[in-house]
């Protein structure tokens, strides 16, 4: 299940009040516990984004509740785009580095000497992203 963040949540909220939802609605449709209902229902009416009718119970998306919904989905485009940009650039830093030092260097959590490797007779250290060599002998 993935978590979701409090701009997550208020969207969703805003989703089920679109065409109108009780306070019962919402909590179903939104996934939220009643506590937490009425936590975000306090904030959302408070900014504006959806009001409450009291004539027939519903909570209703407000101009306001609209254009944010409208940010929304595009923000949520960017940060979906933005994912899998990372996730692609993190691979190929993967890729290089399996290239250049799959068997020349220790791993991360290696201190020591490498017996068969090219570096044999060095002690290669790994300090962040740096490495050192020391001519051992």
């Amino acid at each position: 299940m993935k978590y979701r963040n409090k701009i997550e949540i208020v969207a969703d909220i805003l989703s089920v009040a679109r065409e109108g939802a009780r306070k019962t609605h919402i909590i179903y449709r939104g996934n939220l516990s009643f506590k937490l209902a009425n936590i975000y229902l306090d904030v959302v009416v408070r900014a504006g984004l959806i009001r409450f009718d009291s004539d027939n119970g519903h909570y209703l998306l407000t101009e306001k509740g609209k254009r944010f919904l409208g940010k929304f989905h595009k923000y949520s485009k960017y940060a979906k785009n933005l994912e899998k940009q990372s996730t692609l650039v993190n691979k190929e830093k993967v890729s290089l580095e399996e290239m250049c030092f799959a068997t020349n260097l220790p791993n991360n959590n290696d201190n020591l000497v490498k017996g068969d490797e090219p570096n044999k007779g060095n002690e290669v250290k790994q300090v962040g992203n740096k490495y050192s060599y020391k001519k051992l002998g």
